[in-house]
């Protein structure tokens, strides 16, 4: 073989090669791509729980707060009522 019209098999093989490693490097890129997706929308659910839970537990404070109110208020009716 001459190298002319259909070309060496080391050529041939060696941009089958160069093709394959560009393949790799490309699911390498699209992987890693895809593992920042996933980091960032995990801490972005994260974000959310840890919010959730702070509305939550400012909720139950203010609930527990008006119930000490409500309570002290029963309490001096009922007082007032026996003192009366």
């Amino acid at each position: 073989m001459d190298g002319v019209g259909g070309g060496s098999p080391y050529t041939m093989q060696a941009m089958q090669s160069q093709s394959q490693v560009g393949d790799q490097q490309q699911a390498q890129t699209i992987q890693a791509q895809s593992q920042a997706e996933v980091k960032k929308n995990v801490m972005e659910r994260w974000k959310i729980e840890k919010d959730s839970q702070t509305k939550q537990n400012e909720i139950i404070q203010d609930v527990n707060v008006n119930k000490a109110k409500v309570g002290d208020a029963s309490f001096k009716k009922w007082d007032e009522y026996i003192r009366g």
